[in-house]
């Protein structure tokens, strides 16, 4: 599941028009209905996998879509202020160009630092969780010079910068 996360994110901030999810064990159903056996290393059956971890992790990726106008982000790489490494722990980072909302997807449990001039105004921070679709929020941040991150889940974790998060009225 982790892995299928990763592909998605990655390449939803980078720019790419979509993703798609498959699952052997759910395109075969054909085969299985007429009694073709498998020829793709399924272990369950497709009605068992129809609850597989990764279908679940890209239906809240859908969810988390619709809460922004996720075709105007742009691929923003400079937003990650610290080293970069390649490969597995690489860190993917998408903007829209006015500033107001970026996200930055930590694909492992590491620390970045992102530059936050490249942002605009007061902007609330939240974490997200890929794996179960847990919000926590952060705080408010101006945009305004570099902040280091370290995500709070085990494995990877989508950093947002969005509207404020609003102040606790106290009566």
């Amino acid at each position: 599941a982790h892995q299928v996360r990763k592909a998605a994110y990655w390449s939803l901030l980078a720019g790419g028009l979509g993703h798609v999810y498959g699952h052997v064990e759910i395109f075969q159903f054909a085969r299985a209905m007429v009694g073709q056996p498998d020829t793709w290393g399924a272990n369950n059956s497709w009605t068992e996998s129809m609850d597989a971890p990764g279908t679940k992790q890209i239906a809240l990726l859908s969810d988390l879509l619709r809460t922004v106008p996720w075709y105007r982000f742009e691929p923003n790489q400079t937003i990650v202020a610290s080293e970069n490494p390649p490969g597995p722990a690489h860190i993917r980072a998408a903007a829209i160009a006015d500033g107001s909302t970026a996200w930055i997807y930590f694909p492992e449990n590491q620390e970045a630092t992102i530059d936050l001039s490249q942002l605009k105004g007061s902007l609330g921070a939240r974490w997200f969780s890929p794996a179960t679709g847990e919000i926590r929020e952060i705080g408010n941040f101006m945009a305004i010079g570099t902040e280091t991150f370290v995500p709070p889940f085990a494995e990877d974790a989508l950093l947002m910068f969005g509207q404020p998060i609003p102040e606790n009225e106290e009566d």
